[in-house]
């Protein structure tokens, strides 16, 4: 045999390990996701086509996931972008509907109260869209959050009626309650969202109903996981076709559009408040026919805990309270209403515009109260609440945070640096009086 035949076999076995080598190179960089500089394909057999094929789907799955990059970060950047708006919105909102509601509290005439309740029913309207808007971007970010913890049906569903009573009686409309006993039970479950779910429900009924009644109506299911709430909203409007029932809970969807132009609204509550309620576990439905009103039925799992267990929304005195307050904000005008409120309940009040300042009046005088903005220049909130807790660990100081940002995340964060409550802004007198209340007493026991 000659060399040349003895050559071919051994040739082509290193072909072979050549091609093998060149796929190898090519798995190696497809697990890299390195395609800068793709292995050189020499030859033209299978195994070569192979190899060719590997690069092109790794290259494919590379630009794949660099585009899923990009679309992430996009979307991080409109989260960023539609908080900082949030933030910039609310403070504002804090001194327009803190005024408001003081100016409703003093003497005025029948001109001057209708002016008040434009003011504030503009602003109530602004602070919803905020919320909304905000909360449409999270759905779309997948970073929707539920957050479990105790709180008392009473005061969700009293908070849920009440801003609906007067539009209601405006437009003659009476909105009849039956909670069958429901209303005073405790349970551990997002009270936030489910007040947000029904308060939009309910102002739903009202906007869209203009002769007759809104009927509201809930029950209770035990079973042997959860407690099931169930909850009804009954309008007498003009009710939705069948081939809206499925539409209605698209975004930016009002129904019809003469509707739309009648009545002010950027058509997402309904689609929020469904991906709200199947966060939690339950249900949105809509029973409807033209001329026959529509009913919102919502079921949502809660689990029942002990009435004397201790719950959010807590009741509180009307009475005036001999509270000490430190208030601290960077903001002239919050600093000024929320002082206004406070002197309303018969606080006193010390204002500071300062990390720096808070930290010296502490050093100087003791208070019952300190209301923390933490959002502030040169020394954020946080880091002053963490630097008196630090230096006045004796001193039982219940610093509650005020926040223009609404998220959960900024309640952890400041719960977990030491303050004791966590205020959004805006904020109402009521919502002041049981902080005053709950922490007043804390202190006192404290003490």
């Amino acid at each position: 045999m000659s060399s040349d035949e003895t050559d071919v076999p051994f040739q082509s076995e290193l072909e072979g390990v050549d091609q093998l080598s060149e796929i190898t190179e090519s798995l190696i960089a497809m697990a890299q996701l390195d395609f800068g500089s793709p292995p050189s394909i020499r030859g033209d057999g299978p195994l070569d086509a192979v190899a060719v094929g590997l690069i092109a789907l790794g290259e494919e799955l590379q630009a794949s996931l660099a585009a899923q990059r990009q679309a992430e970060e996009a979307n991080e950047a409109k989260g960023r972008f539609l908080a900082n708006i949030s933030h910039e919105l609310r403070t504002p909102l804090t001194t327009i509907l803190g005024s408001a509601e003081l100016l409703n509290g003093t003497t005025l005439d029948e001109k001057q109260s209708r002016f008040v309740r434009q003011v504030s029913d503009s602003g109530e309207l602004l602070l919803r869209l905020i919320t909304d808007v905000l909360d449409f971007a999270k759905i779309e970010a997948g970073r929707l959050s539920i957050e479990e913890q105790p709180f008392r049906l009473k005061d969700c569903l009293r908070r849920v009626v009440a801003p609906h009573r007067v539009n209601a009686t405006k437009k003659g409309l009476v909105i009849e309650e039956r909670w069958a006993g429901m209303a005073d039970l405790c349970v551990l479950g997002d009270g936030h969202r489910l007040e947000q779910v029904l308060s939009n429900l309910v102002g739903n009924a009202v906007k869209y109903t203009d002769h007759g009644h809104i009927e509201l109506d809930g029950g209770v299911t035990e079973g042997p996981e959860a407690t099931l709430l169930h909850f009804r909203v009954r309008d007498t409007g003009p009710g939705i076709p069948a081939d809206q029932h499925e539409r209605i809970f698209e975004r930016f969807t009002t129904g019809d559009e003469s509707s739309r132009r009648r009545r002010a609204g950027a058509g997402l509550g309904l689609s929020i408040s469904k991906a709200l309620i199947a966060s939690m576990g339950g249900q949105l439905r809509l029973e409807s026919e033209p001329g026959l009103g529509a009913t919102f039925s919502v079921q949502v799992p809660v689990q029942l805990i002990e009435s004397g267990a201790s719950a959010s929304g807590e009741t509180h005195s009307n009475g005036q309270s001999q509270c000490h307050v430190l208030v601290v904000d960077d903001t002239a005008m919050v600093r000024a209403v929320t002082a206004d409120m406070l002197q309303v309940l018969g606080c006193t009040v010390v204002v500071v515009a300062s990390g720096y300042e808070a930290l010296s009046h502490v050093a100087e005088q003791d208070f019952d109260l300190i209301l923390m903005d933490c959002q502030m220049p040169k020394m954020d909130g946080l880091e002053t609440a963490k630097r008196m807790l630090s230096l006045y660990p004796d001193r039982g100081l219940q610093i509650v945070a005020l926040s223009a940002h609404s998220s959960g995340r900024d309640e952890q964060i400041s719960l977990a640096v030491g303050m004791v409550g966590h205020l959004n802004k805006p904020f109402r007198i009521e919502q002041l009086a049981r902080t005053v209340q709950r922490f007043h007493s804390t202190k006192k026991a404290i003490d």
